[in-house]
């Protein structure tokens, strides 16, 4: 058992911490605490990304030249947390620039960790634990990452950098850290040798050892296990995973589209026949299949032409979707754009995983360009100039260059900067990675809904038709009720029974026929439209302070309170297009039409009400029943 002096931390005991390691950031930068090569000391930095960045030139200026070879090695430290030894600690916290009694209290809290051992009952006597680092604040991540800096600034001090010939000679740091994990990098075995036996030193001399289970070394010379006995060496079908990566020197790009595809199949294999909603689906699909995909495509590393990722994501569309169709959850005719809409606007609020491919993409791409590690910005500014091609036949060896390629693919404005050794690209108004990612995702967002506006369905969905100030009142006042009620009748067509109408013999069951086609479409229509205005005569009449309607009545004219309905007339036969709700009180009248109607039809109410009160209200109106579209979507 193992117990601290404080079991649970409070917020000033957090908040001290918090303060130290915010001042302690800042005075180490670029300083031998604070080494280019240990990449968990900056902030929001994306160290996976940066990792791949880094390999993906490494293996481009080395494997696409002739007799150039690349070795790499991955070190995984075991406990690394708890093998530190705690004398180094208290030397290095005394070295601090801090306050003399900050420095004792964090001395007190490394010094005071104990343990204590319970058999049978009975209980041990404390007894002091001299090795590990505390895990319970923001401070002690980074006293470790402080305290392992020696090794990337000795590596780098005492063994020769990589050369690479890009537009112009550049060195390249051959260790990478982040937190516990190592990376070395050497163009040759007897050097990536060297190295591996002085970073092992290193470490030791800290007290922490290698993990040879989980460590590995990969290259694309002959495979050869003098390197390190004890480490495994990947041969060209093997991977190594890192960071939940499979890794190799290249990958392929049909083993990345298998994996995609089995992630895809297995995940809808596990909701079929759940009997939720199509919004639990939708949101299922989101929270755990999206950010799979979404880790696997920003960190694709391969060979082949960035497109066919895209083309991945293609079928996995195409497999949703076949997915909902066979469990009746969309028609087999739903529109592309409506599916992918979210559900405020109408839509199924489903995910568009060609969309998001496209955002790993450019995401990568961006990160690239605006990365807070300096090396990883310089390098990939060099890199994507020298690969660089204006018909981009060479885009899958530049992470910028593709960016902006498929920038250009989906008519995105950005700005190319181009200098005699550097490329990068700018989008007005954007300075972080993060403000890129967003105006990458809303524009690839606009061009779905764009694609729905030229239907015709657009028109009754969008309020951007109306005047500025009934678009404003609509956009405070209004929920998105009704976009959704007719997502959802538009959506459950199949639910019905698709034997045929029992009216029209010939004519199968659904939604669509009942709203455009069915002889008995008016009165079928009646329910709803006397439904929704006795709602509106029971608001009126509480306004007025009149008792309303109850639940089993049926609206009715009321005279001597001024109010009638139009209703009433049909007992008489009596043809008549007045309006369904007249109100006169105190000299004001107040006239009300309701109208039921699919969306196709939707033109057909607007021309007869126009005809109604605008011009001959008592004439026959031939188009009135005009039947609407087929196809509801």
């Amino acid at each position: 058992m193992h117990g601290f002096f404080f079991c649970v931390l409070n917020h000033r005991y957090k908040l001290l911490t918090a303060t130290i390691h915010r001042y302690l950031l800042k005075k180490i930068s670029k300083s031998i605490l604070s080494p280019p090569a240990h990449k968990a000391l900056k902030p929001n930095i994306r160290v996976c990304v940066d990792a791949l960045i880094k390999e993906n030139i490494l293996v481009t200026y080395t494997l696409y030249r002739r007799n150039k070879t690349i070795e790499m090695a991955w070190i995984d430290l075991r406990k690394t947390f708890d093998s530190p030894h705690n004398s180094i600690l208290i030397d290095l916290i005394q070295a601090l620039l801090l306050l003399k009694t900050i420095k004792l209290s964090l001395i007190k809290v490394a010094s005071l960790w104990n343990s204590i051992i319970q058999i049978n009952g009975e209980t041990s006597q404390k007894y002091k634990i001299s090795r590990g680092i505390l895990q319970r604040d923001s401070l002690f991540p980074l006293l470790y990452c402080m305290l392992t800096s020696i090794i990337p600034y000795y590596i780098n001090k005492n063994t020769k950098e990589l050369k690479i010939t890009m537009n112009k000679n550049i060195e390249i740091s051959p260790i990478t850290v982040y937190v516990d994990d190592i990376k070395l990098y050497s163009l040759d075995k007897a050097d990536l040798n060297n190295k591996m036996r002085l970073t092992e030193r290193l470490c030791n001399n800290l007290g922490m050892y290698f993990n040879n289970e989980k460590s590995a070394t990969i290259g694309n010379g002959r495979d050869n296990i003098d390197i390190l006995p004890d480490f495994p060496r990947l041969k060209n079908d093997l991977s190594y995973k890192y960071l939940g990566i499979q890794q190799k020197v290249l990958g392929n790009i049909g083993e990345i589209e298998k994996k995609m595809l089995e992630g895809t199949s297995n995940f809808l294999r596990s909701i079929t026949n759940m009997k939720v909603s199509n919004k639990v689906v939708t949101t299922l699909i989101k929270n755990t299949l999206k950010p799979r995909i979404y880790y696997s495509a920003i960190n694709a590393y391969f060979v082949g032409k960035t497109t066919l990722l895209v083309r991945i994501d293609k079928r996995i569309d195409k497999e949703i979707k076949k997915f909902l169709e066979d469990e009746d959850r969309i028609g087999e005719t739903s529109m592309r754009a409506r599916l992918y809409m979210s559900r405020r606007s109408g839509g199924l609020g489903l995910t568009n995983f060609k969309n998001l491919m496209i955002q790993a993409i450019i995401g990568r791409g961006n990160y690239a360009t605006k990365s807070v590690d300096e090396e990883t910005r310089k390098l990939s500014k060099i890199h994507a100039k020298t690969w660089f091609s204006e018909k981009h036949n060479n885009n899958k060896k530049s992470p910028t260059s593709t960016a902006i390629a498929m920038c250009e693919k989906i008519q995105l404005p950005i700005k190319i900067i181009e200098t005699n050794n550097n490329l990068s690209y700018e989008i007005e108004g954007c300075n972080t990675v993060k403000e890129i990612d967003r105006v990458v995702k809303l524009h690839l967002e606009r061009e779905i809904i764009n694609e729905y506006k030229v239907s015709k369905y657009y028109e009754i969905m969008s309020r951007e038709q109306y005047s500025n100030e009934t678009y404003s009142y609509l956009k405070s006042h209004c929920s998105p009720n009704l976009e959704r009620t007719i997502a959802v009748a538009q959506e459950r067509q199949l639910f019905l029974n698709p034997e045929t109408c029992r009216i029209c013999k010939k004519e199968k069951m659904s939604i669509n026929h009942v709203l455009t086609s069915c002889i008995v479409k008016q009165t079928r229509g009646l329910a709803p439209h006397d439904s929704v205005l006795k709602l509106f005569v029971n608001f009126i009449l509480s306004k007025l302070k009149i008792e309303t309607f109850k639940k089993s009545e049926k609206a009715r004219s009321l005279p001597h309170e001024g109010i009638y309905l139009d209703r009433p007339f049909d007992k008489y036969g009596l043809i008549s297009n007045r309006p369904d709700l007249t109100i006169i009180r105190d000299g004001n009248i107040i006239v009300a039409d309701v109208a039921i109607s699919n969306i196709g039809c939707i033109q057909s109410q607007k021309a007869w009400k126009t005809k109604k009160y605008s011009e001959n209200g008592m004439i026959h109106y031939e188009d009135r029943n005009q039947e609407g579209d087929k196809n509801l979507l």
